[in-house]
């Protein structure tokens, strides 16, 4: 490994966790810190540093070496966007194109970083290539030319009946193993979600009840899955974005104000909503019971949904 060269990599940026430290516990400890919530554990408060870190995330094998090129961007981009997300923290929009599409790329940024983008980008990889498995040994003549060529390669003959009634009788786990593919999957994805996020209406939410994170910050909406318990004329956004504890971006399709505040019923409700996006892990500036009833919760209907990697041909 070539040195100097980073270890720990953030999937969720360190600089935007620390605009959710709970501003009393930073005062007496003397430093920053967020409350971390994870499922059915005992909350604890850590310096952002140590969050959200999975050692050589973003790292690929290239020409039999550990690449760090993709990390290196990672932290060129966050300098670049550093400027307006620093300004929405100060609960200012960006008022230009080249702002506000920095702004949505950082949004979109942060949706793809995350282990769960890379567990979908795996899933999408499996799933391709046991299709096409599936077309090999159920497609009349492809085994048989399949095996014909391997026979040329290898001078073993296999009979197709025999090889076919071993594949289909039985069951396979399948993995992907290749890191930079999984990658390039997960970044290939940013443009369109920048799009997306680009060409929606945005509010900034302000608030004094305070926003929390969450390890998958931002929250799209499929068709199902609006907000609950809103009350008429409030925001229902297509995403929602926290900036900070005081601010949180959201979108919509529909033509909306630039800024709204937010009464503490109110920013609960899109709090929950994090909570119930989050993989893993919640990051709040506060403590409330009410982050870790939600966490499990909503931990236990994904356990209870999960797919198995078990597949049967």
């Amino acid at each position: 490994m070539p040195s100097g060269e980073p270890k720990a990599h953030h999937y969720v940026q360190c600089a935007y966790l620390e605009g959710f430290c709970d501003p009393e516990l930073n005062y007496r400890a003397g430093s920053s810190h967020v409350h971390v919530y994870s499922p059915n554990q005992t909350t604890r408060t850590q310096i952002p540093r140590e969050c959200a870190v999975q050692n050589y995330f973003y790292c690929f094998d290239q020409d039999g070496e550990r690449s760090f090129l993709v990390e290196k961007t990672l932290a060129d981009m966050e300098s670049d966007s550093a400027p307006v997300l620093n300004a929405a923290r100060l609960g200012r929009l960006p008022n230009n194109l080249t702002d506000r599409l920095t702004l949505a790329g950082y949004i979109a940024l942060s949706i793809v970083r995350t282990p769960t983008c890379k567990r979908i980008a795996n899933q999408a990889y499996i799933d391709a290539n046991i299709e096409k498995f599936r077309q090999l040994i159920d497609t009349p003549g492809r085994l048989e030319a399949y095996l014909e060529k391997e026979a040329e390669k290898t001078g073993i003959k296999r009979s197709a009946d025999e090889s076919r009634r071993k594949m289909k009788g039985g069951q396979i786990r399948a993995i992907q193993t290749s890191h930079g593919g999984s990658l390039l999957m997960m970044f290939q994805q940013l443009p369109v979600f920048q799009k997306q996020i680009m060409n929606m209406h945005w509010t900034l939410l302000r608030s004094d009840a305070m926003f929390l994170t969450c390890d998958q910050p931002v929250t799209l909406h499929s068709p199902h899955g609006k907000l609950t318990h809103l009350q008429p004329g409030q925001i229902d956004p297509d995403f929602i974005f926290p900036i900070s504890r005081k601010f949180c971006l959201v979108g919509s399709s529909i033509q909306v104000d630039p800024y709204a505040e937010l009464d503490e019923e109110g920013t609960k409700v899109f709090n929950i909503a994090l909570i119930k996006r989050a993989d893993r892990f919640v990051y709040s500036p506060f403590a409330a019971p009410y982050i870790q009833e939600e966490l499990d919760q909503a931990h236990r209907k994904k356990m209870a949904t999960m797919k198995s990697d078990v597949i049967q041909l």
